[in-house]
């Protein structure tokens, strides 16, 4: 399903609530998405998501239009590559490494990207050309788990606006092969990990825990403050010795995030 999809059923589940996700993840792929519920969807712009961690799967010897498995296949060349001992696992250590750090990756046409006022998606369905630039991701972590019948398993750690389908066409290109990617699972998103979620099996079954805001926020700098009705209103206040933003509370309850303006500290958003 796709991910405003499950949005959608946990909204249900809970009776209707205001819900958001915090990051798209392909229906096609499975994995960790956080969703934020009630009130706490006014947090969702202020987390910290980064950074993501994916196990891939990338079969050598296709390529499609999409670059994953579920696009037209537009060369299929597989059979040729069984029995070859061109491909080891220290040649693609090798490929790894080159994807290592920052990099440079252009976006695939079959995506949500936006050019001139258009999503690149809406260019490849009408045929039409479209200069693509390459934009900067970081892969803090590139790892081979296995490689078998042609295909490659791995995980990888990267920015936000990295297409792992792109990276397993550009790495297989260092491997002088086309590939595609076959299967995808969001492992973390920010300090979200899959050993935290619950399936919406077991949401219906009421076998889930929620995180609080104050549980999710435990490391971001944090101000007590008596005057509630002071931030309820969004009034300016004075905080001493405080990082240039930080996030109020009252009673352990987080109200607001407040930013430095001056000799005093602003509302930002009310978060209560």
């Amino acid at each position: 399903m796709s991910s405003q999809a499950a949005v959608t059923r946990v909204k249900k589940i809970f009776g209707g609530v205001k819900a958001g996700h915090t990051g798209t993840l392909d229906p096609e792929a499975e994995g960790v998405l956080p969703v934020c519920i009630g009130g706490t969807a006014r947090i969702m712009e202020y987390l910290e998501l980064d950074f993501k961690k994916y196990r891939c799967d990338m079969t050598l010897g296709i390529s499609t239009e999409t670059q994953d498995i579920w696009g037209r296949v537009t060369r299929d060349c597989r059979k040729d590559l069984r029995g070859s001992a061109e491909i080891t696992l220290d040649a693609i250590r090798r490929a790894f490494a080159r994807f290592s750090g920052q990099i440079e990756q252009a976006p695939p046409i079959y995506s949500a990207v936006k050019v001139n006022g258009k999503r690149l998606y809406e260019y490849a369905r009408n045929n039409e050309e479209v200069e693509i630039r390459p934009r900067s991701i970081t892969i803090s972590d590139i790892s081979l788990l296995k490689f078998f019948n042609n295909t490659i398993d791995f995980t990888v750690t990267c920015s936000s606006g990295t297409y792992v389908r792109t990276l397993c066409v550009d790495i297989a290109g260092k491997l002088g092969e086309f590939g595609t990617m076959s299967a995808l699972k969001r492992l973390k998103i920010g300090d979200f990990s899959l050993n935290q979620a619950n399936s919406i099996s077991d949401i219906e079954k009421n076998m889930f825990r929620l995180y609080s805001p104050e549980e999710i926020f435990i490391n971001y700098p944090q101000v007590e403050y008596e005057d509630v009705k002071a931030l309820i209103n969004g009034r300016r206040i004075n905080i001493v010795g405080k990082p240039p933003e930080v996030l109020v509370t009252h009673q352990g309850k987080i109200m607001a995030l407040y930013h430095q303006d001056g000799e005093e500290y602003a509302c930002k958003r009310g978060l209560f």
